[in-house]
Protein backbone atom coordinates (compact mmCIF):
# COMPACT_ATOMS: atom_id res chain seq x y z
CA UNK A 1 0.00 0.00 0.00
CA UNK A 2 1.30 3.20 -0.83
CA UNK A 3 0.76 5.48 1.87
CA UNK A 4 2.97 8.43 2.74
CA UNK A 5 2.09 9.03 6.15
CA UNK A 6 3.04 5.38 7.21
CA UNK A 7 6.23 5.96 4.83
CA UNK A 8 6.99 8.81 6.78
CA UNK A 9 6.96 7.49 9.83
CA UNK A 10 8.78 4.37 8.90
CA UNK A 11 11.50 6.43 7.03
CA UNK A 12 11.73 8.55 10.69
CA UNK A 13 12.42 5.03 12.81
CA UNK A 14 14.67 4.45 10.53
CA UNK A 15 16.84 7.53 11.27
CA UNK A 16 16.35 7.00 15.17
CA UNK A 17 16.95 3.95 14.39
CA UNK A 18 20.29 4.60 12.90
CA UNK A 19 20.99 6.64 16.17
CA UNK A 20 19.73 3.57 18.70
CA UNK A 21 22.07 1.26 16.80
CA UNK A 22 19.31 -1.45 15.44
CA UNK A 23 17.14 -0.42 12.13
CA UNK A 24 13.65 -2.50 12.86
CA UNK A 25 13.78 -5.18 10.72
CA UNK A 26 10.09 -4.95 10.58
CA UNK A 27 10.17 -1.65 8.66
CA UNK A 28 12.69 -2.62 5.79
CA UNK A 29 11.92 -5.35 3.01
CA UNK A 30 13.70 -8.15 2.31
CA UNK A 31 16.97 -7.15 -0.49
CA UNK A 32 16.48 -4.16 0.80
CA UNK A 33 19.98 -1.87 0.02
CA UNK A 34 21.37 1.00 0.98
CA UNK A 35 23.64 3.48 -0.56
CA UNK A 36 25.78 5.95 1.67
CA UNK A 37 27.84 8.82 -0.12
CA UNK A 38 30.83 7.64 2.47
CA UNK A 39 30.52 3.61 1.51
CA UNK A 40 28.57 3.57 -2.00
CA UNK A 41 25.95 0.67 -2.64
CA UNK A 42 25.73 -1.85 0.25
CA UNK A 43 23.49 -5.09 1.32
CA UNK A 44 20.65 -4.00 3.70
CA UNK A 45 22.28 -7.08 5.93
CA UNK A 46 25.70 -4.88 5.65
CA UNK A 47 23.77 -1.42 6.37
CA UNK A 48 22.17 -2.82 9.22
CA UNK A 49 25.82 -4.19 10.81
CA UNK A 50 27.23 -0.80 10.09
CA UNK A 51 24.70 0.97 11.96
CA UNK A 52 25.67 -2.13 15.25
CA UNK A 53 28.74 -1.21 15.06
CA UNK A 54 28.16 2.69 14.54
CA UNK A 55 26.54 2.89 18.29
CA UNK A 56 29.49 1.73 18.86
CA UNK A 57 32.14 4.66 18.36
CA UNK A 58 30.09 6.51 20.69
CA UNK A 59 29.75 7.76 24.37
CA UNK A 60 26.62 9.70 23.80
CA UNK A 61 23.91 8.41 21.59
CA UNK A 62 23.45 9.42 18.29
CA UNK A 63 20.69 12.17 17.89
CA UNK A 64 19.12 13.08 15.34
CA UNK A 65 17.33 16.12 14.96
CA UNK A 66 14.45 16.08 11.74
CA UNK A 67 14.63 19.15 9.78
CA UNK A 68 12.18 18.33 7.11
CA UNK A 69 10.22 15.76 5.69
CA UNK A 70 8.85 15.09 2.57
CA UNK A 71 6.21 12.03 1.88
CA UNK A 72 4.61 11.30 -1.73
CA UNK A 73 3.89 8.06 -3.40
CA UNK A 74 6.68 5.44 -2.37
CA UNK A 75 9.40 7.86 -1.63
CA UNK A 76 10.27 9.64 1.12
CA UNK A 77 12.87 12.42 1.84
CA UNK A 78 14.56 13.89 5.33
CA UNK A 79 16.51 16.31 6.31
CA UNK A 80 18.35 15.69 9.20
CA UNK A 81 20.95 16.89 11.50
CA UNK A 82 23.08 14.52 13.98
CA UNK A 83 24.91 15.39 17.17
CA UNK A 84 27.13 13.06 19.95
CA UNK A 85 29.76 12.70 21.53
CA UNK A 86 32.35 10.21 20.60
CA UNK A 87 33.82 7.47 23.06
CA UNK A 88 37.38 9.51 22.76
CA UNK A 89 35.55 12.53 23.86
CA UNK A 90 35.73 14.24 20.26
CA UNK A 91 32.23 15.93 19.52
CA UNK A 92 30.44 15.12 15.89
CA UNK A 93 27.87 16.23 14.13
CA UNK A 94 26.65 16.32 10.89
CA UNK A 95 24.10 17.49 8.33
CA UNK A 96 22.03 14.20 6.61
CA UNK A 97 19.40 14.42 3.51
CA UNK A 98 18.03 10.31 3.51
CA UNK A 99 15.91 9.73 0.66
CA UNK A 100 13.74 6.65 1.04
CA UNK A 101 12.09 4.21 -1.45
CA UNK A 102 9.45 1.96 -0.11
CA UNK A 103 7.50 -1.11 -2.09
CA UNK A 104 4.00 -1.64 -2.83
CA UNK A 105 3.83 -3.35 1.10
CA UNK A 106 5.41 -0.16 2.78
CA UNK A 107 8.23 -1.93 3.13
CA UNK A 108 11.63 0.04 2.55
CA UNK A 109 13.65 -0.86 -0.52
CA UNK A 110 16.22 1.43 -0.45
CA UNK A 111 17.53 3.76 1.46
CA UNK A 112 19.59 7.06 0.14
CA UNK A 113 22.59 8.84 2.72
CA UNK A 114 24.07 11.83 2.07
CA UNK A 115 26.02 13.60 4.59
CA UNK A 116 28.94 15.93 4.62
CA UNK A 117 31.58 13.01 3.65
CA UNK A 118 34.72 14.88 4.68
CA UNK A 119 33.24 15.33 8.04
CA UNK A 120 32.30 11.33 7.80
CA UNK A 121 35.65 10.56 6.18
CA UNK A 122 37.40 12.24 8.69
CA UNK A 123 35.53 11.55 12.22
CA UNK A 124 33.95 8.22 11.48
CA UNK A 125 36.12 6.29 8.76
CA UNK A 126 38.99 6.01 10.56
CA UNK A 127 36.98 4.73 13.72
CA UNK A 128 34.88 2.60 12.12
CA UNK A 129 38.22 1.11 9.79
CA UNK A 130 39.81 0.24 13.31
CA UNK A 131 36.93 -1.42 14.82
CA UNK A 132 35.93 -3.54 12.12
CA UNK A 133 39.54 -4.86 11.84
CA UNK A 134 38.97 -5.51 15.89
CA UNK A 135 36.36 -7.44 15.63
CA UNK A 136 37.53 -9.27 12.34
CA UNK A 137 40.55 -11.31 14.82
CA UNK A 138 43.60 -11.79 13.54
CA UNK A 139 43.89 -12.43 10.15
Amino acid sequence: MLDPDSNGEAALRFIHGIGAGAIPPEIVADGFSGWSGLSGHIAGSEFCRRVVMLAKLFRTPLVFEILDTVAEANTVSVRARSSAVMTDGEDYANDYHYFFQFNSDGLIEQVCEYMDVRIAANVIRPRMVRLMEASAGPG
